[in-house]
């Protein structure tokens, strides 16, 4: 009898925590439900307005302008990377009002095209570059390469300009962009190189000079298929981070400030070996360049692009985008500096030019961000180019000097 009382108990005992196991996970499930469906609304209405809304948009320039916020929901769409061999990404065609990408992944330059099958350009141009060549911010018709084929063709020359510029791109990527044309026997007259933001924002990031930005993304991702414990264990960490509860709680700890909002640590390396690298690096660049047109023929200028950090009067909207990358202004000034030493040899004369000064004491605002230019700024450095570019064009009538 006692046998059976006990047994009977234990039952009991087993009901009640299957019991309370039960309604654990009912409403660990419900709340789960209510966090997920709450994360999903406001997800949702995040990617609505940042699809609809960049805060570009709200820039000088474009404060007022009924095109500025369509535009800059086309910029997003046309964001979408494909795998590109020996650069790692390139653009997807992309066809739309104010922005179009041609299915080679570069961006359409009007104005720039010779119509006809037996008409040759006296001139073809290459641009290389990154976000700031490509025209972050920028109309097709408003992006460097396009406002400078529209001035030199103003001038009589018939020109073809093709912008290789590309979001992201440190000049390593862009000089073997233009090997690989090289080796297609796709030849131009002239190339122009427009770069220092992504060079010197990549070194800084990474603390090795050099390399294509987030690079360690590459290397976490290498062989990843063959590392299946890392896969399950890193599949298994992210479920729990996302689960809705765990993002709740993560949020509430921080609000009532026991949990510290994540900061990214200062870059702890040797600051002054890496400026002096990538400065190195860049100017090694320069010379390779070099020495592909002694052998294809072809002439070649680099420019060292402005930053916000060089502009002495600023607009109230470009003094909060000035506080926003502060923390990069010394590294910046710092490598500018090395590089300004350096390219007073005459070797540089005529084939570099530093353009970093160019609206250091313009009133006007210019910038839409850190680093990217509204489409006056744009017409600035492309008028700027234009100077340079006539130089080794003796006349309208075709070729450039030996």
């Amino acid at each position: 009898m006692a046998k059976l009382k006990m047994i009977k108990k234990m039952i009991q005992s087993i009901r009640d925590i299957w019991l309370i196991v039960g309604i654990s996970v009912f409403l660990f499930a419900l709340l789960e439900g209510a966090c997920s469906f709450t994360f999903l609304v406001m997800d949702h209405v995040t990617a609505s307005n940042t699809r609809m809304f960049d805060s570009r948009a709200q820039a000088d320039d474009y404060r007022k302008i009924p095109w500025s916020e369509d535009y800059f929901k086309e910029f997003n769409e046309s964001s979408a990377l494909r795998w590109e061999p020996y650069v790692y990404w390139r653009r997807k065609p992309y066809n739309s009002k104010y922005i179009k990408v041609n299915t080679d992944g570069f961006r359409v330059t009007p104005n720039s095209e010779i119509s006809s099958e037996n008409a040759q350009p006296s001139l073809r141009l290459f641009m290389f570059g990154g976000s700031t060549m490509w025209g972050t911010g920028a109309r097709d018709a408003l992006t460097i390469p396009a406002l400078l084929a529209t001035e030199l063709r103003s001038r009589g020359i018939k020109v073809e300009v093709v912008n290789f510029g590309e979001t992201g791109y440190v000049s390593t990527q862009e000089v073997i962009t233009l090997l690989l044309q090289l080796q297609k026997g796709n030849i131009p007259n002239l190339v122009v190189f427009y770069d220092g933001g992504n060079d010197t924002y990549s070194a800084y990031q990474q603390g090795i000079a050099g390399l294509p930005q987030n690079e360690y993304n590459r290397a976490k991702e290498f062989n990843l298929t063959k590392r299946l414990p890392e896969i399950k264990r890193i599949v298994v960490k992210d479920t729990i981070n996302n689960l809705a509860t765990v993002r709740f709680t993560k949020a509430l700890l921080r609000r009532i400030g026991m949990r510290k909002t994540e900061q990214k640590d200062e870059p702890d390396y040797d600051k002054g070996r890496i400026v002096e690298e990538a400065v190195n690096l860049y100017l090694n660049n320069l010379e390779l360049v070099k020495s592909l047109a002694v052998s294809y023929k072809f002439k070649y200028i680099f420019y060292w692009q402005p930053t916000i950090f060089g502009k002495n009067k600023l607009s109230d909207y470009e003094k909060a985008e000035y506080a926003r990358e502060q923390h990069l202004e010394k590294f910046f000034k710092e490598t500018h500096n090395i590089l300004r030493e350096k390219t007073t040899h005459p070797r540089y004369e005529k084939t570099f030019y530093d353009l970093s000064a160019i609206f250091s004491h313009v009133e006007e605002p210019v910038y839409i961000d850190w680093i990217h230019l509204s489409e006056r700024g744009n017409a600035t450095i492309a008028q700027a180019m234009v100077e340079q570019i006539l130089y080794l064009i003796p006349s309208a009538n075709g070729g450039l000097p030996d």
